[in-house]
């Protein structure tokens, strides 16, 4: 017998007056996309399935690794011993947590090719990646498509946030121009990160992720809050206005969108690992293609990702061609790797 009725679950956020009935109600029928499954994103799509969001879409290109596990509270060690990629490991646990929520995994890398699809199908698109490239390319899809999103970050202590809602203030580029990176600055390879940092940004985030989804997008953020856990500091910048001349939201540039400012690699930040993709999507069949693939010292293979270990490095490769080789930061190695390896 099930010990619970759905009334049970929700009944304590019902009686928050800013929900009530009708915006738990309109959270069951919402469509939420997460980009990235890691630090943030393991945080958001568990308060949001808590919350009962209905359908989520979970994005993510990597696999689990034991530095995860500091951070990322969604996950375990079996699922990590097993290697299971992040948005795979996020819908079991989703699973476990709330069997009402429908999660839909989608191991990818977010690119101008999938995008679209993605934003289309979403009401709301949380950031929890960890690269400018991807939230430039988020940013021109959700003002192409009119939808909101929530931007954050973090390293070491600290941490921000900044809502973006259609045609209302400034846009990411706005607030990030790209000759001014702060992501290249610090790291968290260079500088760390603490997981209580990642827990309140994400907290953060998902709490304007309510606000917007129950009807109360004028209490969201205008501008930027800035978070200095250690010291206790929370400052909110505010921003109202977009940028003049801004290339994103005014002058309608869209060179990530379009593919022109796309890389083929990319160094993953603190996994000494490089990403590589194609040029445009593939379909592969990887238990077989491991069948044909015996020079190398491992081979290990499902329908979800092949393994292959050659020397120092370990490449895994995704169905779609896309590939992670680890124990490197060398794009050339990797690719080098890659090439020997499948050909392509």
């Amino acid at each position: 017998m099930n010990p619970f009725t759905p009334n049970d679950r929700y009944s304590r956020q019902v009686r928050f007056p800013s929900i009530g009935t009708l915006g738990q109600s309109a959270l069951q029928q919402a469509t939420v996309a997460i980009i990235g499954c890691g630090a943030l994103g393991s945080h958001q799509a568990e308060t949001l399935a808590r919350a009962g969001v209905g359908r989520l879409l979970l994005i993510d290109r990597d696999i689990l690794t034991w530095s995860n596990l500091q951070r990322q509270a969604l996950y375990d060690e079996a699922q990590t011993l097993a290697e299971i990629p992040k948005a795979l490991a996020a819908a079991q646990r989703i699973a476990q947590i709330n069997h009402t929520i429908h999660t839909e995994p989608l191991t990818l890398d977010l690119d101008h090719h999938n995008i679209h699809d993605i934003v289309q199908r979403a009401d709301l698109l949380l950031d929890g990646t960890d690269n400018m490239e991807t939230r430039y390319l988020l940013n021109e899809a959700c003002l192409l498509y009119q939808k909101p999103w929530i931007y954050g970050a973090c390293v070491g202590a600290h941490g921000q946030v900044a809502t973006f809602l259609p045609s209302q203030g400034p846009c990411f580029a706005c607030l990030f121009p790209q000759h001014l990176d702060p992501e290249h600055r610090q790291t968290c390879e260079t500088n760390g990160v603490i997981a209580p940092i990642v827990a309140t940004i994400a907290a953060l985030q998902s709490t304007e992720a309510l606000k917007i989804l129950t009807q109360h997008s004028h209490d969201c953020l205008r501008g930027i809050l800035h978070v200095d856990l250690w010291e206790h500091r929370f400052l909110p910048i505010r921003h109202t206005q977009p940028r003049p001349q801004c290339p994103t939201c005014q002058l309608h540039q869209t060179p990530y969108l379009s593919g022109q400012s796309t890389s083929q690699t990319l160094r993953l930040c603190g996994r000494n690992t490089v990403q590589i993709r194609p040029p445009s999507p593939l379909s592969l069949d990887l238990p077989a293609l491991a069948k044909r693939l015996d020079a190398f010292d491992s081979i290990r293979a499902n329908p979800d990702i092949l393994r292959i270990q050659h020397h120092h490095l370990t490449l895994h490769l995704f169905p779609d061609g896309r590939a992670l080789c680890h124990g490197t930061d060398d794009p050339s190695e990797a690719r080098t790797l890659y090439t020997q390896s499948l050909g392509l």
